[in-house]
Parts: structure tokens; sequence; C-alpha cells
């Protein structure tokens, strides 16, 4: 984000595909871009928390993938995503 650098991370099982987007930075052409690369259709969007450095490609990536995001119920909403979720005590995503 600028000239601050922000992690985010596709988390693939080996097995099934199935990928998730853990946090989206500001850059969410690039996660798009690396998606494909690696031949993966993310189906959920995990968010450590909702400041704009990880979760300021939410809503492009939402419109792309049209899958739910899941946040800590006591952080504030970030906007951008259509289906957004609270992690609760024992869910498992």
């Amino acid at each position: 984000m600028g000239a601050y650098p922000v992690k985010c991370y596709l988390l693939t099982c080996r097995e099934t595909k199935e990928t998730a987007i853990i946090d989206t930075g500001a850059n969410p052409e690039a996660i798009i871009t690396k998606a494909r690369e690696l031949n993966v259709r993310p189906s959920k969007i995990l968010l450590t928390h909702s400041h704009p450095d990880h979760a300021g490609g939410l809503g492009a990536l939402d419109r792309e993938y049209q899958c739910p995001t899941w946040i800590d119920p006591k952080d504030p909403r970030p906007s951008g995503s259509r289906d957004l979720r609270p992690v609760q005590d024992d869910d498992e995503i």
C-alpha cells in the first residue's frame, strides 16, 4: 500500500484446490492475476482486521469471486463485501 509492504496470502488445499484469500491488501488485481496463474478460484475471503491495508481490495475481490468474507464481529465493518460474516467461537471455515 504505497511504500508500505502489506502481506496477502492465497491458502489452497492441495487435494481439493479450495482456496481462501487471507487479507485483501490494496492491490486486488495482483491477487486475481496470481489466482489465475495458479488456476484456482477463491471461495472465501478471511480478514484479520478491517484496516484499509488489509481490507482495501475487498470490493474488487467480491465482484470477481462473489464469495463470503469472514471477520471478527468486534472489528469495524469494512466496505465492499455483499456477504460479510462474523467469525464465531467454534466456527469451522
